[in-house]
C-alpha cells in the first residue's frame, strides 16, 4: 500500500515538473520573441542634439600690476577678481550613430562646442589725509586742503573669452549579450577624439598705489610755501595694457563604455531607463602662447603740480610653444524615456582634462580645462 502511495506521489511530482518546464520555456520563448521583435524594429541611423550647461575650472596668471605691496598695505581690493575667467559656458552637442541591420557593430561621430565670455571692473580710490591750511589772515587759504587732485586708486578693466571643442569618431560593439534586458545595452567603444580649446584676455589698469603726503596743519605763509617747493617722496603712476592668446590642440586615442538598463515600462507604451558611460583619452598635441605686456610708469615727485617728470615704458612679449600629452577622463549618469524612434535624456556629465594650457604670463604655468554640468538630448531614430 505504502508502494503504491509513493508512486502515485512521484508520478503527481512529475506531472508539476512537467508542467513548470513547459511553462517556463513558453516564458523564454515569448522573450525571446519579444526580443526579436524589439532587434527588428530598430532604427539603423540616430540623430542626437543636446545641450549642457557646464561648470568650468578656467584657471590662469593675472596680470599683476607693479607695487603690490603699497596697493595691499592701504586695503584695496586685488585686481585679480577683475581679471577672473567666466565660471559657466554653454554647450551645444550632437551625435550620429549609425548601426547596420543584422550587427552589433555601432559607427558614431559627434562633436561638442561651448563658449564663455566674461567682462570684469573694479575701480578703488582711497583719499589720503590732505594737509590743512590754518592761514586765517589768507581767506582764501584758510582750512584749504591740500593737495586735492591725487589720490590713491587702482582702476582695472578685464575681458576674457573661452572656446572650446570636442570631435569623437568611434566604432563599437554591443556586448551586453542581454544582460539589462531586451531594451538594454552595453556598448564597448574604441576611436578618435580631438579636443581645441581657445582663450583671450585682454586688461588694461592704472594704479596710483604710493602716494604720501603730510598731515600736520600748515600755520604760517612761509611753511607752506616751503612745502609745496619742496618734494615729499615721489609717487608713481603706472598704466599697464595686456593681451594674451592661449590655445591647445591634440588628438589622440580614446576608450569609452556606454550602457543602458531599463527600469521601468513597455516598449509599447515607453521605457525609462537609467544610462551611464565612462570615457579616458590621451591627447597628444601643442599648447602655445602668445601675448604681451606693456607698461608704462610716469614718477611724479612735485605733488604741488601732478605733473610726471620722469616716465619709462616697459614691454615684454611672451610666445611659447609645447609638445605635451593631455590625460582625459570623463563620465555620465542620467536618466531617458523612450518610445519608438524617440528619446529623450537628461543627466550630468564631466570632462577632465589634466594640464591642457598654458595659462601662465612671464613663465609657462600649466591648467586644467575641466566641464561639468547638467546636459539634456533629444535623439530620433531613421529607418530600421
Amino acid at each position: 500500500m505504502s508502494e503504491f502511495s509513493n508512486m502515485r506521489d512521484q508520478q503527481q511530482n512529475f506531472r508539476r515538473q512537467l508542467l513548470t518546464t513547459a511553462s517556463a520555456m513558453s516564458l523564454l520563448v515569448c522573450v525571446a520573441g519579444e526580443a526579436r521583435a524589439d532587434d527588428t524594429d530598430r532604427s539603423v541611423l540616430w540623430i542626437e542634439l543636446g545641450g549642457q550647461l557646464s561648470r568650468m575650472d578656467n584657471g590662469q596668471a593675472p596680470v599683476t600690476p607693479p607695487d603690490m605691496t603699497a596697493l595691499q598695505q592701504d586695503g584695496f581690493a586685488s585686481p585679480f577678481t577683475a581679471q577672473k575667467p567666466s565660471a559657466y559656458s554653454i554647450e551645444w552637442d550632437g551625435k550620429l550613430s549609425f548601426q547596420p541591420e543584422d550587427s552589433n557593430w555601432i559607427f558614431s561621430a559627434s562633436v561638442r562646442y561651448g563658449r564663455s565670455n566674461n567682462n570684469g571692473l573694479l575701480h578703488r580710490e582711497k583719499a589720503n589725509p590732505a594737509v590743512i591750511i590754518n592761514l586765517p589772515q589768507y581767506p582764501t587759504l584758510h582750512h584749504y586742503k591740500y593737495p586735492t587732485q591725487n589720490i590713491n586708486l587702482i582702476d582695472v578693466a578685464a575681458s576674457n573669452s573661452e572656446t572650446h571643442a570636442i570631435l569623437d569618431f568611434q566604432a563599437g560593439k554591443d556586448v551586453g549579450l542581454g544582460l539589462f534586458g531586451g531594451n538594454g545595452s552595453s556598448t564597448v567603444s574604441l576611436g578618435v577624439r580631438i579636443a581645441q580649446f581657445h582663450g583671450n584676455s585682454n586688461a588694461v589698469m592704472h594704479v596710483t598705489p604710493d602716494i604720501r603726503f603730510r598731515t600736520t596743519p600748515i600755520s604760517s605763509l612761509a611753511e607752506f610755501f616751503h612745502y609745496i617747493r619742496s618734494s615729499p617722496a615721489p609717487f608713481h603712476h603706472y598704466a599697464v595694457t595686456a593681451q594674451n592668446k592661449r590655445n591647445f590642440e591634440g588628438i589622440g586615442p580614446s576608450l569609452s563604455w556606454n550602457a543602458s538598463a531599463p527600469l521601468m515600462g513597455h516598449a509599447d507604451a515607453g521605457v525609462l531607463g537609467l544610462d551611464w558611460g565612462v570615457n579616458v583619452a590621451a591627447l597628444f598635441g601643442r599648447q602655445k602662447v602668445n601675448g604681451s605686456q606693456q607698461t608704462k610708469i610716469d614718477t611724479i615727485s612735485h605733488t604741488y603740480s601732478g605733473v610726471p617728470n620722469h616716465f619709462s615704458t616697459r614691454n615684454t612679449p611672451h610666445i611659447r610653444t609645447r609638445s605635451v600629452v593631455v590625460p582625459n577622463v570623463g563620465g555620465f549618469a542620467g536618466l531617458s524615456f523612450r518610445i519608438a524612434n524617440f528619446k529623450v535624456s537628461a543627466g550630468y556629465r564631466a570632462d577632465f582634462f589634466f594640464g591642457a594650457m598654458d595659462g601662465g604670463v612671464d613663465t609657462r604655468k600649466t591648467y586644467d580645462r575641466n566641464f561639468y554640468g547638467p546636459f539634456a538630448s533629444v535623439s530620433v531614430g531613421i529607418g530600421g
